[in-house]
């Protein structure tokens, strides 16, 4: 069996809670026909809400940076 890919990204402490919702709201247009691979963004903390709803209904996820 083979397994699907992962494409992460991450970007510490680089956008505003603003830019994190727009770059997210793009990946997710310019991404919606892809399903070769799991498309998932990991916002800094302080924009986490801003990109999980710039993500809803999209096929980017979201996930959490921590600490280290």
């Amino acid at each position: 069996m083979s397994r699907k890919l992962i494409i992460a990204g991450n970007w510490k402490m680089n956008h505003c809670s603003a830019a994190a919702a727009d770059l997210v709201s793009a990946l997710a247009s310019s991404l919606a026909d892809v399903d070769s691979v799991d498309v998932v963004v990991c916002p800094p903390m302080l924009s986490l809400s801003a990109a999980l709803a710039a993500a809803d209904g999209s096929t980017i996820g979201v996930g959490a940076q921590n600490i280290h």
